[in-house]
């Protein structure tokens, strides 16, 4: 059977002390799960850059950087690429920095003389599998946006926990409501509900909730702003924790 070759990393070091670069080029050289490709570069243009062209899978970029600081270079290299896996690397470490540093999307903050190669590797495997999880969640809510902006139906979300609620623009628009009058209070939305009906609804709630339905669906009569009632359908899913707790729930709103 042949062993498929391990995978290549591109990374580009920015460090202006070359001990340090052949140091952590030799670290990374004797690592058997991935053959690293490591570019240097010692001066903060030359690696800005470098940077901006997008060629390496992570960055490995040292605090002190001559005049300037390796959070300068992420804040200027990245403005315009929030998914890059950056690493930064720093010769004492400081609660401050690491804040700042977090704050600006860096990954990991490691301290050169504590590092060895088996933990600079999965730092680096870390900091590449994290942000690919980061660009997928944000791609994923963005089609999730573009969808409920596409709808004809109301969406709305229900945070059980928290017994908040976000109601769609759709959503007010089908009862004639200011988009600011139902921003986060479960009760707004069944003081709409005609009292002929509201039993009824609260009941197909709670007979979701407590799992004897797989979904909540309920025809029922709603108020428009212009003081006329509306038939509604009301549709939704409740998501559970691992103890099957509902915490949320979602739907949609019909006219």
């Amino acid at each position: 059977m042949v062993t498929p070759a391990p995978e290549q990393v591109k990374v580009l070091l920015v460090e202006d002390d070359e001990d340090d670069y052949l140091i952590i080029r030799d670290m990374l050289a004797g690592q058997q799960g991935a053959r690293f490709s490591v570019d240097w570069q010692s001066d903060y243009a030359g690696a800005l850059e470098l940077i901006r062209d997008q060629c390496h899978d992570v960055y490995l970029i040292d605090y002190r950087l001559g005049a300037q600081t390796g959070l300068e270079l992420v804040r200027n290299g990245f403005a315009a690429r929030p998914f890059a896996p950056v690493i930064m690397l720093t010769g004492q470490a400081t609660y401050e920095i690491d804040l700042e540093a977090a704050a600006m999307g860096v990954t990991d903050y490691l301290v050169k003389q504590e590092l060895d190669a088996s933990g600079l590797e999965r730092s680096i495997r870390y900091a590449i599998s994290h942000q690919k999880a980061v660009r997928d969640l944000s791609l994923s809510e963005e089609r999730y946006a573009l969808a409920v902006r596409a709808a004809n139906d109301g969406i709305w979300d229900w945070d059980l926990v928290e017994n908040r609620m976000y109601f769609s623009p759709r959503w007010h628009a089908i009862l004639g409501q200011p988009e600011h009058t139902h921003a986060h209070d479960p009760a707004d939305w069944f003081e709409l509900v005609d009292s002929g009906d509201l039993l009824r609804l609260e009941n197909a709630i709670e007979a979701h909730l407590t799992g004897r339905t797989p979904h909540l669906q309920s025809e029922h009569r709603m108020r428009h702003a212009d003081g006329t009632w509306r038939w509604v359908s009301t549709r939704g899913l409740a998501i559970r924790d691992v103890d099957g707790r509902p915490t949320r729930m979602a739907g949609s709103l019909s006219d």
